[in-house]
């Protein structure tokens, strides 16, 4: 604000909204990229033991063998790749049965550079289980490099989630602990883009510290609380 010569959070807001350098200027301070794999694991354990199973089983009775799932705010991409790691093991070789497209956005460009690469240093595997680092990654220059059959099954890419147009036709969206960090105006835009991307019967996933707006709650069903997890109606 003061690099900006503004005094008021309504006048900042307005240079944001017309301004895409300084909204990503903004999103890059605020990016703190405390990510890890698996982080949260009880949300982890409802995503594996109830969503993805429901997923496949409700595709199965549609004879649709098409999953699309969107990781919105990846950060540098420890979420979606385990989500993949979570599909394999539920699945195993019957992965290639299906047709899944796993997307991945964020706004900070050098977030999802690393994240391309797959590499990451220990710290990043604190609430990932040693069995589940030592199948899928491989030790590289003092880090882990992630196989490259699992880096492959996401695709990356650069999005302002307020402008851009959302991803449809998703059976799951995750979009968590980012919203804290976005106005509430803002926030009705992209919950508005998550209802339009999410195919009816999808789920919706968010940061523990994040709730439904109330315009929203007619529009979804709560299926966990506690792990702020919703399926929309």
């Amino acid at each position: 604000m003061e690099r900006n010569k503004v005094s008021s959070t309504d006048a900042y807001r307005l240079i944001l909204r017309n301004d895409p350098a300084e909204y990503n200027q903004l999103m890059d301070c605020l990016a703190i990229n405390v990510t890890q794999f698996f982080r949260d694991p009880t949300t982890y354990e409802v995503i594996k033991k109830y969503i993805i199973p429901r997923i496949f089983e409700d595709k199965e009775k549609l004879n649709n063998r098409s999953i699309r799932i969107w990781s919105a705010g990846c950060a540098t991409g420890e979420e979606p790749y385990s989500l993949v790691m979570i599909i394999k093991e539920l699945l195993g070789a019957r992965m290639d049965n299906y047709h899944i497209s796993i997307y991945a956005t964020d706004l900070d460009q050098g977030a999802l550079s690393r994240a391309e690469t797959g590499i990451y240093e220990e710290s990043h595997f604190s609430t990932m289980k040693v069995t589940l680092q030592r199948k899928y990654f491989t030790p590289y220059q003092g880090k882990y490099e992630l196989r490259e059959r699992i880096k492959q099954m996401v695709k990356f890419k650069q999005m302002n989630l307020i402008s851009a147009e959302p991803i449809l036709n998703v059976d799951l969206l995750l979009c968590r602990n980012l919203l804290i960090y976005i106005d509430e105006n803002s926030q009705l835009i992209i919950f508005d883009k998550f209802y339009q991307s999410l195919n009816r019967g999808g789920y919706l996933v968010l940061g523990k510290a994040e709730t439904l707006p109330r315009d929203f709650l007619s529009r979804f069903k709560v299926i966990d609380r506690d792990e702020r997890i919703y399926e929309k109606i």
